[in-house]
């Protein structure tokens, strides 16, 4: 049984934060690492393929329309397939930084939240083999690109409340209604069980013998730069919502 790594990863919009997302998964010492590279309008430079393989991914280069994460969802499952029905794949969108549980108190919030634990996943898969979530936003007081360091540039955190279906914004985003998005995420799961890839949210079933561990936060770095053109791809934001985030920075 060995424990692999996969990503469908947006040269377009998540380049900014790759080089703190690439060192701190690598740093959990998994089996394999595999990043499926996606764009939608240009295809991916050889200067960002370097950029992955230098950083120990073994790349996989996609195109097309994401369609909600449908295209993620026929990549991540198609992968899946080739691979042992016992090994456990860890899946991480590249604005998603795993984190291990634990109590949040509202003076935690008022200095900014927490910094990050990881888990480690070696010695959890001894006991587990699915460790489940919820995605957690981080944010800062405006929308700018990752330098180098994301606790520290999106500072903020939105309440742990462990919905499975939440709406959050950043306060500066309120005028209009923004949509509950599904929060639940699967960390770990065995390749032979039916997941959800677009996102991994849920698995489809869950085996009697599954031996499950939960409540791990995902720290969710989607208030950046990029999130004017994330929110616009999406089709479940309405043109209000995309009318805010562009007229909050100044674009049209």
């Amino acid at each position: 049984m060995k424990i692999r790594f996969a990503s469908f990863f947006g040269v377009e919009h998540d380049l900014d934060i790759f080089k703190p997302w690439a060192l701190y998964y690598q740093s959990m010492g998994f089996d394999s690492y595999k990043v499926f590279l996606h764009a939608g309008n240009e295809p991916v430079s050889d200067t960002v393929l370097r950029r992955f393989i230098e950083a120990g991914f073994g790349v996989c280069k996609i195109s097309g329309r994401y369609g909600d994460g449908k295209l993620q969802d026929m990549v991540l499952g198609r992968y899946a397939e080739t691979l042992a029905p016992s090994d456990l794949l860890v899946l991480a969108d590249a604005d998603e930084f795993h984190s291990m549980p634990g109590l949040v108190t509202s003076r935690d919030y008022e200095r900014g939240g927490v910094t990050l634990s990881p888990p480690d996943f070696r010695e959890l898969s001894k006991k587990y083999d699915t460790l489940t979530g919820f995605l957690v936003d981080r944010y800062s007081d405006r929308l700018c690109p990752c330098a180098f360091n994301p606790l520290a540039e999106y500072p903020f955190e939105e309440p742990w409340t462990g919905e499975h279906f939440k709406s959050f914004t950043p306060p500066w985003l309120r005028q209009t209604t923004w949509p509950a998005t599904r929060r639940t995420k699967i960390l770990m799961a065995p390749c032979g069980y039916m997941r959800d890839y677009s996102g991994s949210h849920y698995l489809d079933e869950v085996p009697a013998s599954a031996r499950i561990m939960g409540n791990f936060k995902v720290l969710h770095f989607a208030w950046r730069e990029s999130a004017r053109a994330k929110t616009a791809m999406k089709e479940y934001y309405e043109k209000e919502n995309v009318s805010e985030i562009l007229e909050f920075t100044g674009a049209e």
